[in-house]
């Protein structure tokens, strides 16, 4: 791992700003790489790689460490060498020099790490009630498997360029690239580059989209010529996708209630060449009724609690609660029977989301269909991430009958 001793206090920085402050660290990482614009590109990976494994293993590695946050982020050169004896990587000349009990660490980690609540990171209370919802045997493997660090994965956008041209594209910049069996839009990124930073990125070539996510829109299948919603599109990575798969004919419509995110997808779209694509701010039920009857296909993708994608996201830990996830799943339900009536008889609607609790995913379309008879379950597909390095989701492909 390429050590730069200069960055220790800016990783430690941003590390507390998302734990303790409750940022995004996507954000507080693309907010520090856009002040230093002079840092190297290996700089860079070595930031966001430290980062992410930070927050991902804080628990188990503060825990281990014997010292509170208040401690560990006014010394942070005492406590960097757990990471790197965690991670079982030589030290840097740098850190040798550090006074630090390796026996006492060790000791503890071993005893931490039969602990799930410890080994992977979790709040007491969110732990508890994921193992209640999953279960114990299934929460304890899919907990494993959200520790692990996650592949990248970038989908093409077929409106502007080809898989072999875009292969080309990026290896020519250095990029490990290499093709992803059974999906003719997704390629994984094997090295640790800034891709956003790309002209390819920033001229509409690709977007960054785990292979699961890319799954939901070819789950809802739409058409060309198709009349299709996107009804909780946020800023757009599904809807961008729907709109190549139609080849850029017919009509979609991007709802969201946050209109931030909608100005993001108009830029999204701009830069993607997609043409078909209308915005709509849900401002009520007004907003939701003016659609009544319209769409051949719609695509409820949820708010959830995200803890299916919390290798990616592994901050989203500390924010959920137990009680947020109860407000979301009410949500889900009213989402579900009010967005519902904008598909018409015989089209189609797929309810997804990127959460591994059954609350949040088969549950709820059981309740769905037990009070909505005109609807039928065709298809209901889960992407279990302790099956394979992809992030968790749950999708259900519904039919309105009458």
């Amino acid at each position: 791992m390429h050590f730069n001793e200069k960055l220790v206090l800016p990783i430690f920085y941003i590390v507390k700003e998302v734990l303790i402050e409750k940022k995004n660290a996507d954000k507080s990482l693309q907010f520090y790489f856009q002040k230093k614009t002079t840092l190297l590109p290996e700089d860079k990976e070595f930031v966001a790689e430290v980062v992410y494994d930070l927050i991902r293993n804080w628990r188990l590695l503060q825990e281990s460490f014997g010292q509170n946050n208040e401690y560990i982020f006014k010394h942070p050169f005492a406590f960097f060498p757990s990471y790197y004896y965690y991670k079982k990587i030589e030290l840097p000349d740098t850190l040798k020099r550090v006074t630090f009990n390796k026996w006492e660490f060790n000791k503890r980690l071993t005893e931490n790490l039969t602990q799930r609540k410890f080994r992977n990171s979790y709040p007491d209370a969110l732990d508890a009630y994921c193992a209640n919802d999953l279960g114990e045997e299934k929460w304890n493997s899919v907990s494993d498997a959200l520790q692990q660090r996650p592949v990248r994965y970038i989908r093409i956008n077929t409106l502007k360029t080809g898989k072999q041209e875009l292969m080309n594209i990026l290896q020519k910049k250095k990029i490990r690239v290499k093709e992803v069996s059974g999906s003719p839009t997704a390629l994984e990124i094997s090295s640790d580059a800034v891709v956003f930073s790309l002209p390819a990125f920033r001229e509409g070539f690709f977007e960054i989209q785990d292979i699961s996510s890319q799954l939901v829109s070819e789950f809802l299948a739409p058409e060309k010529g198709d009349k299709v919603i996107d009804a909780c599109a946020g800023s757009g990575g599904k809807s961008l996708h729907l709109a190549s798969l139609m080849q850029n004919k017919g009509k979609l419509v991007s709802m969201d209630v946050t209109e931030k995110k909608l100005e993001q997808l108009k830029k999204r779209a701009a830069r993607a060449n997609v043409q078909i694509i209308e915005t709509r701010l849900i401002e009520g039920d007004r907003s939701i009724k003016r659609y009544t009857d319209f769409a051949d296909k719609v695509l409820l993708d949820v708010p959830c609690s995200g803890t299916g994608v919390f290798k990616r996201n592994p901050d989203a830990k500390w924010k959920i609660t137990p009680d947020n996830i109860s407000n979301l799943i009410q949500i889900q339900k009213n989402i579900l029977k009010e967005y519902s009536v904008m598909c018409k008889s015989g089209g189609m609607m797929v309810y997804a989301n990127c959460s591994v609790l059954p609350s949040e995913g088969e549950k709820q379309i059981v309740e769905f269909l037990k009070n909505n008879p005109q609807w039928e379950l065709i298809e209901e597909k889960r992407i279990h991430p302790d099956k394979q390095n992809v992030d968790g989701f749950y999708m259900a492909k519904l039919k309105r009958n009458k």
